[in-house]
């Protein structure tokens, strides 16, 4: 809609200008191929104030099929008002030879431009006599126009007829011939790509394949001798644009189409076709003389003997290879149906290669048998043009046979990759050799089946196929390469905590004051060699440099983060190991005798020294110190700010953990301490016995121990528990075994109890059941 409007206002604009008639337009050419009234052109370019304008205007030609649009195109560009098709009577011939229409720019600087509409290419009208008359306009609409708009549509590029190749290629060796000169003017050629589909395919690639075709034109080409060694580029200027369907996308067609009319209309525009100073694209012949020299133009073209229609035995030669290639294509076409179902449904054709050839030399022949009686020259043009469309039917199959073959060929990369890899789950210690060896078997697995899909004498290849397989495999490379190196790297890091682990656990057994900086030198000994295992044997991956010292960053990481879990996970029981370590050191006297607490000990004071002792335990466990500059640090005591100053990545316990664990193993060391002071009080108890109470005591227990002594069972009875008696003195643990006494007689006493109460229960009701006749009285007397 909004292209619509921008048409209809331009119409109006042009419409009220003075002395311009968008409904005036001019036939130059007749039907019957005859040049006009000169003197009309005349007249009409003098309407039009081009006659006055020197070298200053413009000419635009437009070629291309029969009811592809031109002549819509053209109206939309420029306002003209050439007759367009009826789509709703048939597809017929709307223009006949070439008709001239005039659009004025609306820019700051006014551009005139003469618009040439040309009788459409391959029409059914015109019959067998098309080609004479396609070339001999689209000639002339070269000759005179600086820009040449070839209107196609987005599925005849690639093409030979269907493209106009064939008609480009005669236009542009007569064009060279006749009319062109040594540094004369560049003209430009634009091809309007017609329905394009962009998802389907860019631009860029139809752009390559036009480009690609012109080249080959001009390579082919019979050059004249100062022209031999010419580019189709010193006199020709190619763009190109795209326009979306016209129904099925009609915003965006007359969006696109408004575009391209800013690039013909507006002379400030960047990418303004019709530049005013670029020279290099002007014509030089002055705006009055151009109605004799298009006069001049059409006879020189239509006298030149080159642009005549074939011979009777070539048009009989043309007319019969035609039919003869229509027969041949269908069974050939019926041919290939198995094969494209077979790839369709997702399967290889395992003899693609030699049915395709069977196929296409078949058709060969049976062109060759029936078109040999005709025209020779005629005969191998249209076999080469059978060729190439057989080439069009098969090129698509190919592909697709090309496609599953790279399935395949994924999926055995895959397969001989995994079974060449150590079948433990360990790191391979010649990734490289086997990268290499697993991916050369499966470049030559997909090479050998492709070789066998070509057909001999297409020019088949599958070289973008083959690339693509290559990414694909170096792709799935990296990421086996990653997986490896990360093996290789849990390996190593395996090691380094074997060989650290055995130093670590000595060490922390007796954690001593000079705890770290043996860790520290365990650690860095062990790390160190860790590094340089993995140097080593990284090799075998052919890593760079770059990739080899992000692999030594991540292992020194994680090897640290080993080191540190170790403190983490001894830090979970840090609360018992204190608790031993303050044991040990308040328990133990400094011979490593236990202690026998006397009243004269100062108990407190053995206390705190040992709590301090145990309390240095955990001042190693609240960060990880590689800087020996740490270990004069005390981060136990909050006020000195310590923590601040540390990575915190080096933290092993914060400082509210650390509370916690300190309030724990105080609260654990009080019983210690407790029953330290029972023992001094037991021992201070035992020393006060007086002597008058000694000596009665073996007054009146002389008998005993006479009996005593007299009967050895009670004597070894009495040596054994003294000897129990003494050893538990010695350790202290008097107290502790008068307790167990205590709850083993009290238990034993309320189980004895227990078993009484339930035979005195059992005994009455046994005695009931056994008296159901006795005195109620007397039973309740018992």
């Amino acid at each position: 809609i909004e292209g619509n409007l921008c048409f209809i206002f331009i119409i109006f604009i042009m419409a009220t200008q003075e002395g311009f008639d968008p409904n005036k337009l001019v036939q130059i050419i007749d039907k019957d191929g005859e040049f006009s009234d000169l003197e009309r052109m005349k007249e009409t370019l003098n309407g039009w104030d081009i006659t006055s304008k020197g070298f200053d205007y413009f000419v635009v030609a437009i070629l291309g099929c029969q009811s592809s649009g031109k002549s819509t195109l053209l109206n939309l560009l420029f306002g003209t008002t050439f007759p367009v098709m009826e789509a709703s009577e048939g597809r017929t011939q709307t223009t006949m030879g070439v008709w001239m229409g005039r659009a004025k720019t609306q820019s700051e600087k006014e551009e005139n431009i003469l618009v040439f509409d040309v009788e459409g290419t391959d029409s059914r009208e015109r019959g067998e006599q098309h080609a004479s008359f396609e070339r001999k306009s689209s000639l002339f609409a070269l000759a005179l126009s600086e820009v040449l708009i070839v209107n196609m549509w987005h599925n005849d590029v690639g093409r030979y007829n269907a493209g106009n190749i064939s008609l480009l290629k005669i236009v542009f060796e007569l064009n060279l011939q006749l009319f062109q000169r040594a540094a004369g003017p560049k003209k430009t050629i634009l091809f309007v790509i017609r329905d394009h589909i962009p998802r389907e395919t860019g631009l860029d690639k139809l752009k390559a394949v036009i480009l690609k075709d012109m080249k080959g034109i001009w390579e082919g080409l019979t050059k004249p001798e100062e022209f031999a060694n010419s580019k189709v580029e010193d006199f020709f200027t190619f763009d190109f644009t795209a326009l979306p369907h016209k129904i099925l996308a009609e915003e965006e067609f007359y969006k696109s189409v408004d575009d391209l009319r800013t690039r013909f209309l507006d002379a400030s525009a960047s990418d303004f076709i019709l530049g005013a100073d670029n020279n290099n694209h002007r014509t030089d012949v002055p705006a009055d003389g151009f109605a004799v020299y298009s006069s001049t133009v059409w006879k020189t073209v239509k006298e030149n003997k080159d642009l005549n229609i074939p011979s009777q035995k070539q048009m009989l030669a043309i007319f019969r290879c035609d039919e003869i290639s229509n027969d041949v294509l269908k069974t050939f076409s019926q041919s290939l149906i198995p094969l494209r179902k077979t790839l369709e449904a997702g399967e290889l054709v395992s003899d693609f290669g030699e049915k395709s050839s069977s196929a296409y030399k078949t058709l060969l022949q049976n062109y060759d048998l029936q078109a040999s009686r005709y025209h020779k020259d005629v005969a191998q043009q249209k076999r080469e043009t059978l060729s190439n469309t057989a080439n069009d039917m098969m090129i698509s199959l190919f592909h697709l046979q090309l496609q599953k073959i790279s399935e395949k060929a994924n999926v055995f990369f895959e397969k001989v990759l995994n079974e060449s890899l150590p079948s433990d789950g360990s790191a391979a210690p010649d990734f490289a050799r086997i990268k290499e060896s697993v991916t050369n078997s499966t470049l030559n697995f997909f090479k050998t089946r492709a070789d066998a899909c070509l057909v001999e004498g297409l020019d088949w290849n599958y070289e973008h196929q083959l690339n693509e397989l290559k990414n694909s495999i170096n792709k799935s490379v990296g990421v086996v390469k990653a997986s490896q190196l990360s093996k290789l790297v849990d390996e190593v890091k395996s090691a380094f905590n074997v060989q650290f682990g055995k130093n670590f656990d000595r060490i922390l057994e007796k954690p001593e004051a000079d705890m770290w900086p043996k860790v520290r030198s365990k650690y860095t000994e062990a790390k160190n060699k860790a590094v340089q295992t993995l140097k080593e044997r990284i090799q075998g991956f052919e890593a760079n440099e770059e990739e080899t010292e992000a692999k030594v960053v991540e292992l020194q990481e994680s090897v640290f983060q080993s080191m540190k879990k170790r403190f983490s996970d001894k830090a979970k029981y840090l609360d018992m190991l204190l608790t031993k370590r303050f044991e040990t050191l308040f328990s133990l006297d400094e011979q490593g005798l236990p202690r026998r607490w006397s009243p004269k000990d100062d108990i407190s004071k053995v206390f705190l020294e040992s709590r301090q002792k145990a309390d240095e335990l955990l001042e190693h466990f609240t960060v990880v110190r590689l800087d020996e500059e740490d270990d004069t640090k005390q981060f136990l005591d909050a006020d000195k700010g310590h923590y601040d100053e540390v990575n915190p990545k080096n933290i092993i316990l914060t400082s509210d953990e650390i509370k916690v664990i300190q309030d724990r193993f105080y609260r654990d060391v009080q019983s210690i301490y407790k029953q330290a002071q029972r023992d001094q009080e037991n021992a201070a108890s035992s020393g006060n016995v007086p002597m008058y109470m000694i000596l009665l005591l073996i007054f009146f227990g002389f008998d005993e121990f006479i009996t005593l002594v007299t009967n050895p069972f009670l004597l070894m009875l009495t040596i054994t528990l003294g000897g129990v008696g003494y050893v538990l003195y010695l350790l202290g643990m008097l107290a502790p075994a008068r307790v167990v006494v205590e709850n083993l007689l009290h238990t034993t006493f309320h189980q004895v109890q227990e078993v009484v109460g339930q035979q005195m229960t059992q005994y009455h009701r046994n005695r009931a059941q056994n008296q159901p006749n006795d005195d109620p009285n007397k039973k309740k007397q018992e």
